[in-house]
């Protein structure tokens, strides 16, 4: 059985937060410079809408330990 996976969409048709990979790609697919970034866990998702995305996408952790940008 697959991960359940939350997708957070800081820019894109309707930021939030998505319980499926189809209604993420929905809100960020033809969106100039959609950000936007899955999570493990609810509680991480919501964490990570309600603060800085740059952060979230170019430094925190991913699941394999290590940065996610530089």
């Amino acid at each position: 059985m697959a991960k359940k996976k939350f997708y957070v969409v800081w820019k894109g048709v309707k930021p939030g937060i998505y319980h499926s990979w189809d209604d993420c790609k929905a809100q960020i697919s033809g969106f100039e410079s959609a950000l936007y970034k899955s999570f493990s866990t609810l509680e991480e998702a919501e964490k990570a809408f309600s603060g800085n995305p740059l952060y979230q996408v170019f430094y925190a952790p991913t699941d394999s330990g290590e940065s996610g940008g530089k």
